[in-house]
């Protein structure tokens, strides 16, 4: 167990942190989705189809290019550092219409999940993400939090709202195990999307 809790720590670490200053969307449900292929998982995972596979290269270069150098670019261009020597397979995708809505996909070691670990790792996030947010002056919310099952795998879902200045960000993380595999999805999003409709279509 101890061995495990240490892996989903790896998880905590590698999650990309993420403050703002643009409006933030309005809730709604995803309606569309395509099927991209990941082949460090050697399967396909569903996301919205507005967005675009990146590299990690053509990522620097989009945010770099991107208007305005606000709180949420730089924590992303910090993370960016911490990826590439932390991370040897990920994926990364973006919104076409913003590049500051992102989907990262990384793989870690296999772990099999269950509802204790789910609910141990809820605690953990808000301890951690409570007290990192704080020292950036941003509001941390966790907003949902609960273990999925379903035919093929089994995740761990926690969702939250980051505000800063009045300003929201939504972020949704999974945890899922798969064919023996076990791999992080981020979702950083200026909409309040329910993104298991995309992940139940693994």
């Amino acid at each position: 167990m101890i061995k495990v809790k240490n892996f989903l720590y790896f998880f905590l670490s590698v999650i990309l942190i993420s403050c703002n200053s643009n409006d933030s969307g309005n809730s709604k449900i995803a309606t569309d989705a395509k099927k991209v292929q990941i082949d460090f998982l050697k399967t396909k995972i569903a996301i919205p189809d507005s967005y675009v596979e990146v590299s990690l290269d053509d990522f620097k270069e989009k945010l770099s290019n991107a208007q305005g150098e606000h709180f949420f670019k730089v924590l992303t261009k910090e993370k960016i550092l911490n990826l590439e020597s932390t991370l040897q397979k990920f994926k990364i995708f973006i919104d076409k219409d913003n590049v500051e809505n992102v989907i990262w996909v990384f793989l870690g070691k296999y772990v099999s999940l269950n509802k204790e670990l789910a609910k141990w790792f809820s605690i953990q996030h808000k301890q951690e993400f409570n007290d990192r947010y704080a020292q950036l002056g941003c509001t941390y919310t966790q907003t949902e939090n609960k273990f999925l099952t379903a035919r093929k795998f089994s995740a761990i879902k926690i969702k939250s709202i980051v505000e800063k200045f009045g300003n929201k960000k939504y972020q949704t993380e999974y945890i899922i195990s798969l064919n023996k595999k076990t791999f992080g999805v981020f979702i950083s999003n200026y909409e309040d999307i329910n993104f298991d409709n995309y992940i139940r279509l693994i």
